[in-house]
Formats: C-alpha cells, sequence, structure tokens
C-alpha cells in the first residue's frame, strides 16, 4: 500500500509534558484510511525495526472534510475545512 498519497501534513508538533510530538494530517475516510498506527509501523520498517508496544499515545486534534473537487484531490490540491467550521448552531 502507498501511504505518501494519504498523508497531508506530517510535522514535528509541539512538546508535550518534555517529550517530542508528530503532527500528522492523514486520510480516515471510509475508503481511504490510514491508522497513525499504521504509518508508524511503516516508518520504523524503513529502519527494519518494530514499533515499539505503547511507546506513544494518540489525540485526535481535528476532523476534517475536503471540499475541493474530484480533479483537484487527485491532482493532489485540497480544501480541508473543520467538521465544526461546516456545521451550522441550532438555537
Amino acid at each position: 500500500m502507498d501511504l505518501k498519497p494519504l498523508i497531508y501534513e506530517l510535522r514535528p508538533g509541539e512538546p508535550v509534558e518534555g517529550q517530542p510530538s508528530l503532527f500528522m494530517k492523514i486520510s480516515t475516510g471510509s475508503q481511504a484510511n490510514v491508522k497513525p498506527e499504521l504509518l508508524l509501523d511503516a516508518y520504523y520498517s524503513s529502519f527494519g525495526q518494530e514499533r515499539p508496544p505503547f511507546a506513544f499515545m494518540l489525540q485526535r486534534e481535528e476532523v476534517y472534510t475536503d471540499l475541493a473537487p474530484e480533479p483537484e484531490r487527485e491532482a493532489g490540491c485540497h480544501k480541508f475545512i473543520s467538521l465544526e467550521e461546516l456545521g451550522q448552531d441550532i438555537e
């Protein structure tokens, strides 16, 4: 499985309690789904190692939808918007 097209952003995050962190924006849709653990397993595998069990803590920060038209998405151009921004307040 080629994970690269399903990774939209990957960068060092702000340290958490003095520990390094990693920010990932990855596809978690019903058709193209990448679990963070799968990405970490692939990273460790590239060095010929196994990911240590319980070495990472995961926290979902936000859920997005992609409003870019299909041809743009296929070309790698995305227009992400958080589901919170997409919704409406109900009074």
